[in-house]
């Protein structure tokens, strides 16, 4: 196998690298990444540092890594992926790119390396997490993918105890420096594993970088936040829906230590799916 990195503005380089990405991603339960959204998604930027290396066969690419870095906070961690297509497995080709990718961790003296493995619930594991296992990563928190099938019929939000909600697709400017402070959190609220995850860098600024990187990927997120009797934010949950597949996604719900017991979580999870319908429309499943 010969390693190559990216370059995302090289057209033909890119073109085939995505298409081989689309096609090793056989996961019944999610989809991959559309053109736009994965090559946006991997192009570096003040938050993110990204090196991304496809491998061919005989001229032919059959797989591909890339290796993240963040910028502005965790700056002991990566996060890599690895894939390969179903015909070129079980030969080694996986192996080869994750020692590149980690080797290029190793360089940037990063200290822990991040995967994320899935497979069906009914299994105990899959063949990622067989592979990862294999390669000496260890499990340090596991998720459930639940999906919510389309179109829904989800009782109305309730708001109680002096809580109202803000909704918005590009967040207002007389709320953003408070909705910074909520995206920090959410690494440092949700559970992350053993290792520990430092609260990500977030400010207006990165707020407005997201936005409209979103746009440029073709993806359209409501969020819905919880306006505690104070006029404070509360809490957030984010919908981001992508101009291709069937799915959409339900991303960050957070809800502050000192206003939880108030329902505000299934609150603003059901508002989101009424102020995201024409969104929705159209689409099988919300997953999370």
């Amino acid at each position: 196998m010969r390693l190559a990195e990216i370059d995302l503005r090289d057209d033909a380089a890119y073109t085939a690298f995505h298409a081989v990405y689309a096609r090793a991603h056989t996961e019944r339960f999610d989809e991959p990444w559309g053109f736009a959204e994965k090559r946006t998604n991997l192009t570096s930027d003040a938050y993110a540092e990204h090196v991304v290396v496809a491998g061919d066969v005989d001229g032919e690419v059959v797989g591909g890594a890339w290796v993240s870095f963040p910028q502005q906070d965790n700056r002991t961690l990566a996060y890599v992926h690895v894939f390969v297509v179903p015909e070129a497995r079980r030969r080694g080709y996986g192996s080869v790119l994750l020692r590149e990718v980690e080797r290029v961790a190793a360089q940037r003296g990063r200290a822990n390396v991040f995967a994320e493995a899935s497979w069906p619930v009914e299994q105990s594991e899959g063949p990622g997490s067989v592979f990862a296992r294999s390669h000496g990563y260890a499990v340090d928190l596991l998720d459930a993918i639940r999906a919510l099938p389309l179109p829904a019929e989800v009782a109305p939000p309730v708001w109680r105890d002096g809580y109202t909600s803000v909704a918005w697709r590009r967040c207002p400017d007389e709320w953003v420096d408070q909705y910074a402070v909520l995206r920090a959190l959410i690494l440092a609220e949700a559970p992350s594993g053993e290792v520990g995850l430092e609260p990500e860098h977030f400010d207006a600024e990165r707020v407005r970088h997201e936005e409209a990187r979103w746009a440029e990927q073709g993806r359209v997120g409501q969020t819905v936040a919880a306006v505690a009797p104070d006029g404070t934010l509360a809490g957030h949950t984010q919908l981001v829906v992508p101009d291709h597949g069937d799915t959409a996604y339900q991303w960050d719900t957070l809800v502050l230590p000192a206003h939880r017991g108030h329902g505000l979580g299934l609150a603003m999870k059901t508002a989101a799916l009424d102020e995201a319908a024409d969104l929705l429309s159209g689409r099988a499943r919300v997953t999370t």
